[in-house]
């Protein structure tokens, strides 16, 4: 066992060190920021929050008396009879008068505020965790369906708009108009790197954890527009399509998807499984519901009702489709009844766990030992069983990028192009513009390697694309 053991770390060791090259010249090199544009989005955003603190106050007032029996909601205001000036309740704590109790402000990032607000305010359902009293991001999400106010809906939003603007505050350039990021090589266990900031790097953050382009169609929320190439140069951005889907359908042995990928390298599995999940036609889907779709991909690692329904309603102010935990779990057990390949793959990788082995790929010799958790009537740990069901499809396809980005750094100098990012499954790269319709179709032949999964050879099928301008604005041309 020690000597597998010891194997095992040699075989990653080795495998790290390879990566290493590539990943320093990528920290070094960093982004290129339009701080102007960032500038203006963080002053946009700003905006915008306040609008939506004024809107949501003719929602508040009519619960304002409530509210105050409550009293629940601070405020910072002279009292007008007493003049005491200390913190206080809506009442004077010194004098019990009302002459600064006529209003109150309103936080919408105060959680203390959108308990009071949605539960005894509005009487949503209380949602709780551990025994106590929650309005986090999940919490309100789950809340959607039942408000009709739209109070739930701005307060998301406002979340939103925090989160947006901290990312922005985050990327801003140094001296030399760029930000960096340090990538883990051994940050995930399942080989995938992470990302994160350095003390050695004055401006450097995590990058990794951006929001997609595809997932919010929004000028504010499309943080990667103010990265740009340099002079005379553009981006390409080669993405591998579909890569976990195709490796899960090969790993289940699921006859259907992968015929539907044989007869079409482009099909689109998750545009299918949001006109499965919204009951309309497949030319009707449009990119949030296909986005919704492709977030209902996790239900091939075990993701439970709850999860899906936050997934699904982080997005419903575009879709306009807000769903209950009961609808998800509706839809879960159909996708199980249709594909019952997935049930049996399961129960393979339960047996493995159970047996106490070590997870194998075996196209790259990695093992991964969960050392998985048994409750007290010996059953497995569902985490531990969810983990394991995922690590062989994600470190595959990370195997994948890995093999091809190694080899994109090693032809910088003869293809003209320099190594500027790695996303989960995805690269970035920069290049002189008139050689950039060679550099793209060389990156899809690096990046298109073949691969063994379950005894079988997929290729995943990369699409290219380039941007002149900025990261954000990209167009597929392979």
């Amino acid at each position: 066992m020690e000597a597998e053991t010891t194997k095992g770390v040699l075989v990653f060791y080795a495998y790290s060190r390879s990566l290493l090259p590539c990943v320093m010249a990528m920290t070094e090199r960093g982004l290129r920021v339009d701080d102007a544009l960032r500038q203006e989005r963080l002053a946009a955003l700003t905006k915008e929050a306040v609008a939506i603190q004024a809107a949501v106050q003719p929602i508040v007032e009519p619960l304002q008396e409530r509210l105050q029996e409550r009293k629940l909601l601070w405020k910072r205001r002279v009292c007008k009879s007493c003049r005491n000036g200390s913190k206080k309740r809506l009442t004077c704590t010194a004098c019990s008068g009302l002459g600064s109790a006529t209003t109150f402000t309103l936080k919408l990032g105060s959680p203390r505020q959108l308990a009071d607000i949605c539960f005894n305010g509005l009487k949503l359902p209380r949602r709780s965790r551990k025994g106590k009293t929650t309005v986090d991001e999940e919490a309100l999400k789950s809340l959607l369906p039942y408000d009709k106010s739209g109070f739930v809906a701005q307060a998301l939003r406002f979340a939103k708009l925090s989160t947006m603007r901290e990312i922005y505050e985050r990327v801003g350039p140094g001296s030399d108009g760029l930000v960096r990021t340090v990538f883990n090589v051994a940050g995930t266990y399942t080989g995938r790197f992470s990302s994160s900031e350095a003390f050695y790097w004055p401006h450097s953050t995590n990058l990794q954890n951006l929001p997609a382009q595809e997932a919010r169609r929004e000028q504010l929320f499309a943080v990667r527009e103010v990265f740009g190439p340099r002079s005379g140069c553009m981006y390409i951005y080669a993405d591998l399509s579909q890569a976990e889907a195709r490796v899960v359908a090969y790993l289940s042995e699921d006859a259907e998807l992968i015929a539907n990928w044989e007869r079409d390298p482009w099909w689109d599995i998750h545009r299918h499984t949001a006109a499965q999940m919204f009951g309309i036609a497949l030319s009707q889907v449009t990119p949030m519901e296909r986005h919704v779709g492709k977030a209902s991909h996790k239900i091939n690692y075990g993701i439970g009702a709850k999860t899906l329904a936050r997934d699904i309603n982080d997005v419903a102010d575009l879709t306009g489709r807000a769903v209950t935990i009961a609808e998800c779990k509706q839809f879960i057990a159909r996708i199980h009844k249709a594909r019952p390949c997935l049930d049996q793959w399961w129960g393979r990788v339960q047996q493995h766990l159970e047996a106490k082995l070590p997870m194998v790929a075996s196209h790259c010799g990695w093992e991964c030992d969960f050392w998985p958790r048994f409750s007290y009537d010996g059953s497995l740990d569902p985490e531990s069983l969810r983990a394991a069901i995922a690590w062989e499809p994600q470190h595959t396809v990370v195997h994948v990028l890995n093999e091809g980005m190694r080899m994109v750094y090693e032809q910088e100098k003869e293809a003209g192009w320099r190594l500027l990012f790695q996303g989960h499954d995805s690269i970035l790269v920069e290049v002189p513009q008139e050689r950039a319709p060679a550099a793209a179709t060389r990156l899809k032949a690096l990046l298109e390697r073949p691969t063994i999964v379950n005894g079988h050879t997929l290729t995943i099928p990369v699409e290219v694309f380039v941007g002149e301008r900025n990261w954000g604005e990209l167009q597929r041309i392979l």
